[in-house]
């Protein structure tokens, strides 16, 4: 398999600055064994696409091929503090981990692992039912709960791989067409290899719950989520400039914020506000970049030329994280504040210019004249 980039060199010794309480790598049966996970809806929703399943594939075929005994997947960081909620799943109740990271990998693992034991339950071995409950749902609750209400989508496919509803939203259709990518390769496989194909199945089955490595992290308070992004690289989609400015304003909240109760406050209102944009771009099939840079023309510097990306909003002239000598502490603070809570706004009405509807418009004439201008093909920033 193609190597995989591992977490920052600088990670091992800023453990006690970041908040994380153990660092560790883990199988997928190792990790799964007590914990349930639940994606936020802050997150963006499911993003893997053609390149990234493919490579997946070949990755975990590499690993029943070739005389490969690992193989490093990524980082899961999970925010799971003292007080967490518990859920009952099965005879158990376990606590429920919020996924800050690896949302994307964690759930292509469990759609491709259905995949695999619904096949194995087709060719008649039965013993591999009891690890559904194990490592994907155990009643109406599934191990792994998705964001941006494609949990019931995610059930769906889980349990029968295909979705009882019609997916509408972009993140909805990407996870149905993994989903169906992992079925016909399977298929097709099982098909070539004739009388060998049980076992390959059995082996990618041990390939996925033991022999995938993760680097796993938990971290206890959630203004302090930020930091990780910046300290770790590993394969997947790239984060967007709207998840990065995500993660240094947790992180700025975690470094310049004394008080626990701000602290807290300013990390719901960002995640509030992360989430309504995300759910905003996701109906619109937005581009979050294009979103940002909208949102920096009306609030940062009217002039094009000026748009830096997510470094620009890292300068002293709007969001410092030491240097204050252009701009106060307070006023940075109310400066991320306001950004904050406007970027809410920013994207409903992106997501009306974007793709002008009767939902997200304002009246009828409002939509007549957005449609017209839709049409043109010719929206810019």
């Amino acid at each position: 398999p193609r190597p995989q980039a591992g977490h920052d060199a600088g990670t091992a010794h800023r453990q006690d600055q970041i908040g994380i309480d153990f660092m560790d790598k883990k199988d997928l049966s190792t990790l799964f064994v007590m914990t349930l996970f639940r994606i936020p809806d802050y997150q963006r929703g499911y993003a893997w696409e053609d390149k990234q399943i493919r490579e997946f594939i070949e990755d975990v075929d590499a690993l029943v091929e070739e005389p490969i005994a690992n193989h490093y997947i990524g980082t899961v960081v999970t925010f799971c503090p003292k007080n967490a909620p518990k859920k009952s799943y099965g005879t158990k109740i376990l606590p429920v981990a919020d996924v800050v990271d690896g949302q994307q990998r964690l759930t292509t693992v469990c759609l491709y692992l259905s995949a695999i034991l619904r096949a194995l339950r087709q060719v008649g071995e039965t013993a591999y039912l009891r690890d559904e409950e194990d490592f994907l749902y155990s009643g109406a609750r599934s191990k792994v709960t998705p964001s941006n209400d494609t949990a019931n989508l995610f059930f769906d496919l889980l349990k029968s791989g295909r979705p009882n509803t019609t997916p509408s939203l972009p993140h909805e259709k990407r996870m149905v067409s993994s989903a169906a990518k992992f079925q016909t390769h399977l298929a097709k496989q099982m098909a070539a290899k004739g009388g060998a194909g049980v076992a390959y199945l059995k082996e990618l089955h041990r390939a996925i719950t033991q022999r995938l490595q993760f680097t796993s992290y938990t971290i206890e308070e959630e203004c302090e989520i930020g930091m990780t992004f910046e300290l770790m690289n590993s394969r997947g989609k790239d984060l967007s400039v709207l998840e990065l400015l995500k993660n240094y304003l947790m992180h700025w909240v975690s470094r310049n914020e004394p008080l626990q109760a701000e602290r807290e406050a300013l990390a719901g209102l960002i995640n509030k506000s992360w989430k309504d944009a995300y759910k905003n771009l996701g109906e619109c099939d937005g581009d979050e970049d294009q979103c940002l840079r909208v949102a920096w023309t009306l609030h940062c510097n009217h002039s094009p030329g000026n748009w830096a990306g997510y470094d620009g909003f890292k300068g002293p002239d709007f969001i410092p994280f030491r240097d204050f000598s252009k701009r106060t502490k307070p006023e940075t603070r109310a400066f991320l504040q306001s950004f904050t809570e406007a970027l809410s706004e920013v994207s409903s009405h992106y997501a009306a210019i974007v793709n002008p509807t009767p939902t997200n418009v304002l009246s009828p004439e409002e939509l007549r004249w957005l449609t017209k201008i839709h049409n043109t093909g010719n929206i810019a920033n």
